[in-house]
């Protein structure tokens, strides 16, 4: 038998033991995944030097327009979004405010580089609104009606001297990046507070022209309905739309004193094809009582404008007394 050199064994137990350091490095990441990505950090958001707010529109089942786009703004940004006419004055505080409440303006936070404005619809004077007849029972003087078709511009505003979201103010994390009254951003989409300083602060106030998409069938037959004042047997006529006794009865007033309160269900009006030219239109709603849900149906027929109640419920919904 031929003798084993001290240097030969030497570097067969060296051998060995680094087979086994590697067989003990395999079997300690036999569990993890072969190509498992690695974690990266979310790059921070750094102030470009042009800004960009890229709008598009779309219609919502009522004939509303939505705002929405993508912009460079930083995320939490907030600001307005209002539709206003191609051609003419400019939009004044008084034209967004009737009573408490703006239903023509738009606020937004700008997420994930993209925004959407809430449903958008115009105040307009209502044909049926009596002076003499109170208003918290549905007799509003402007009632919200869709946009028409057509070129309009979309105006974008923000201030950035608040931060108070009531008063459209913006977080402490949004000024960080802006500076306090938006000192360090630049380019057309803002300007100056105070235009006779070198240091004043900012605001946004971009205008961009829009085409507004004409309205569905659906939306249509929807507003053919809420416009509708209705004459209901042993009743009489109405002394609001529809619309407006939809919006009284959802308040949760009762008409009557053994009358469960009404409350407006998430889907809301809708509307559906059921013959030439004629709609099955209707409103969800629920109820206090343990009946729960129910849906007011009327027809609506877009040749001949006229609106009929179809059920019970719509019939409740299709006469207001004036008292």
């Amino acid at each position: 038998m031929k003798r084993v050199e001290p240097v030969v064994l030497k570097n067969v137990c060296m051998g060995l033991l680094i087979l086994a350091v590697g067989l003990a490095s395999v079997a300690c990441n036999s569990g993890r995944p072969n190509n498992a990505p690695s974690k990266k950090e979310p790059a921070s958001y750094v102030l470009p030097s042009e800004f960009f707010l890229k709008p598009t529109v779309a219609r919502g089942p009522e004939g509303e327009v939505y705002i929405e786009g993508t912009t460079n703004l930083p995320d939490g940004l907030i600001f307005n979004v209002d539709v206003i006419p191609p051609i003419g004055r400019e939009p004044k505080p008084a034209d967004y405010l009737r009573g408490d409440l703006s239903l023509d303006r738009g606020v937004v936070t700008v997420r994930s580089g993209k925004f959407r404005s809430p449903g958008l619809m115009v105040w307009s004077p209502n044909p049926h609104f009596d002076s003499g007849y109170p208003v918290e029972t549905g007799n509003s003087k402007y009632i919200r009606v869709p946009f028409p078709p057509g070129k309009k511009r979309v105006h974008f505003t923000a201030s950035f001297i608040s931060s108070d979201p009531a008063f459209g103010g913006q977080t402490s994390e949004v000024y960080k990046l802006i500076g306090n009254g938006g000192k360090r951003l630049t380019g057309p989409l803002f300007k100056q507070t105070d235009s006779d300083v070198l240091d004043s602060d900012k605001e946004l106030d971009y205008l961009q022209l829009v085409e507004l998409p004409p309205l569905t069938p659906e939306a249509e037959a929807i507003n053919l309905v809420k416009r509708a004042v209705l004459t209901v047997p042993g009743y009489g006529k109405s002394s609001t739309d529809i619309g407006q006794n939809v919006e009284y009865n959802m308040k949760g007033y009762a008409l009557l004193a053994k009358t469960p309160n009404f409350h407006p269900e998430g889907k809301g009006w809708s509307a559906r094809l059921t013959g030439d030219r004629t709609y099955a239109v209707s409103f969800d709603f629920i109820t206090d009582d343990e009946e729960g849900e129910h849906q007011a149906v009327w027809s609506a027929n877009l040749a001949t404008r006229k609106v009929n109640y179809v059920n019970i419920a719509a019939k409740y919904m299709s006469w207001t007394p004036n008292y």
